[in-house]
């Protein structure tokens, strides 16, 4: 949609300390796709997941708050190569009182599983659930 930036911006002037926002997926496949479409914001709560506290907001889209970035900084490293350096991200925001949400106003279609084809992919995806599950408890 041409006002893409404009909608993610929007929740960041009605929440206070909003460290990031993401849209809903045009995929029901991931979490960010089965969240109710034009209901607003929509603010994450972290949930149990396979490695400890899951907060499933993908970066594929995503507006953060330069304060926040300034806080919590900048995606892990020790996450790459691999999945996780978002889920980590969130993680640590959300232990340092940022609130996340998904502007559910906007929906971006994902072409997920670029980052899956390198052949090594499961291994790293493996490595860095441990890594999660070893910083966060699972």
């Amino acid at each position: 949609p041409p006002d893409w930036l404009l909608k993610l911006e929007e929740p960041f002037k009605h929440i206070p300390k909003l460290a990031a926002v993401g849209p809903r997926d045009s995929s029901t496949k991931r979490t960010q796709g089965r969240i109710p479409a034009n209901q607003g914001f929509h603010i994450v709560t972290p949930q149990k997941g396979a490695w400890g506290w899951d907060v499933q907001m993908s970066f594929f889209c995503v507006m953060l708050c330069r304060e926040a970035i300034e806080t919590i900084g900048y995606l892990s490293e020790e996450m790459n190569p691999g999945p996780g350096c978002d889920d980590d991200w969130c993680m640590r925001a959300h232990l340092a009182g940022w609130k996340l949400a998904f502007q559910t106003d906007l929906t971006i279609k994902h072409v997920g599983g670029a980052s899956h084809i390198h052949e090594k992919f499961p291994g790293f995806q493996a490595r860095n659930v441990e890594r999660l599950k070893e910083k966060y408890g699972g």
